[in-house]
């Protein structure tokens, strides 16, 4: 049995762009994500990855909300495709994240004018402070 799935959370690097014919949509955009470690000079490493939607209905909410800035979890297979590089003549293998759903985890303020991405609000434990005499154990 094989297996290809895997789940990234980053920020988006880019705008997505969309296209493609009714019925046959697809949306795209760049993701860049920190490694889980720091490096010799104290700053972690990122990896970039271009993440593609297919589906009308789907990739027309990515194009729509998937601004530059925006941090995300993307949920997707890895896949390769080789093309011939037109400078050099010789095949190359490409790779991209065709990502089937997708977690905003942020917020995107929309208004009349502008979009743009805030974080969602921090709380402490002082927001959830509950007395003793109201928990039934």
């Amino acid at each position: 049995m094989n297996y290809n799935r895997s789940v990234r959370v980053g920020r988006i690097t880019r705008d997505a762009e969309s296209g493609g014919p009714e019925g046959k949509k697809w949306a795209r955009f760049g993701l860049a994500v920190n490694r889980s470690y720091k490096n010799s000079e104290g700053k972690r490493p990122v990896d970039f990855f271009e993440v593609v939607t297919f589906g009308d209905g789907f990739s027309k909410m990515v194009a729509e909300s998937g601004k530059k800035g925006r941090l995300v979890l993307v949920e997707g297979e890895d896949r390769s495709q080789e093309r011939i590089n037109e400078a050099t003549g010789k095949k190359e293998k490409q790779w991209s994240f065709h990502a089937d759903n997708i977690r905003w985890l942020d917020y995107l303020e929309r208004t009349n004018t502008q979009s743009s991405v805030t974080e969602p609000p921090v709380f402490d434990e002082s927001d959830f402070h509950v007395d003793e005499e109201d928990l039934p154990f």
